[in-house]
């Protein structure tokens, strides 16, 4: 079915690009992350300090859990996906200078979040 309205067009064109950019974050994270666990040369048994642990449940398996709910539930996906980032700026006030860390999982949480909003605006 063709988008019939302006403002149905802006929505459709809005959530495929959540969706698009939502699925190269999650490879990417995911690419990363098996990555890291799979590294059998790591052999360094110092204890994590409890900061890191936060900041790991955060990102990435807070975001990348956020970013795959988008795909069912959008704005469900999206606060989960846009606090675990927020929180995890809260908490490591360090990463605030990584733009590409920011990015990743605010560009498509701020997308499924604002079509999610537009299309119950639709609804009314």
């Amino acid at each position: 079915m063709e988008p019939t309205t302006p403002h149905e067009k802006i929505r459709k064109t809005i959530l495929w690009l959540a969706r698009i950019s939502a699925a190269l974050v999650i490879a990417f994270i995911l690419f990363f992350l098996l990555t890291h666990l799979s590294n059998q040369g790591n052999t360094d048994n110092h204890a994590i300090p409890t900061k890191d642990i936060f900041a790991f449940i955060l990102f990435p398996i807070g975001t990348l859990l956020g970013l795959i709910v988008c795909f069912i539930r959008e704005r469900t996906g999206s606060i989960i996906a846009l606090m675990s980032m927020i929180i995890l700026m809260i908490i490591r006030p360090d990463l605030v200078s990584n733009l590409l860390l920011l990015s990743l999982a605010f560009i498509p949480g701020v997308l499924f979040l604002i079509h999610s909003l537009l299309r119950e605006e639709a609804k009314f």
